[in-house]
C-alpha cells in the first residue's frame, strides 16, 4: 500500500450518489486502466458505506 493521491468526494444520500469532485495524483503516479479500475471499486465501496447507489466521476475531476 502507498499513498497515490487525494480525492475530494461528496455524498448525496437524497440523490443516492457519490460525486468525485476532484482527484489529485501524487507526482510520478499514472492513472492507467488497472489503477482506475481499483479506484472505481474503492469509490463504489465508499459510496455504499455512505448510502449512495451510484458514483459520478466526471473526466474533469482529474486534476494536475
Amino acid at each position: 500500500d502507498r499513498f497515490i493521491g487525494r480525492a475530494d468526494v461528496k455524498a448525496s444520500r437524497k440523490a443516492g450518489k457519490l460525486l468525485v469532485q476532484g482527484l489529485w495524483l501524487e507526482p510520478g503516479v499514472k492513472l492507467g486502466q488497472g489503477r482506475r479500475a481499483r479506484l472505481e471499486s474503492e469509490f463504489a465501496r465508499l459510496g455504499r458505506f455512505c448510502g449512495a447507489r451510484d458514483v459520478d466521476w466526471p473526466a474533469h475531476a482529474l486534476k494536475s
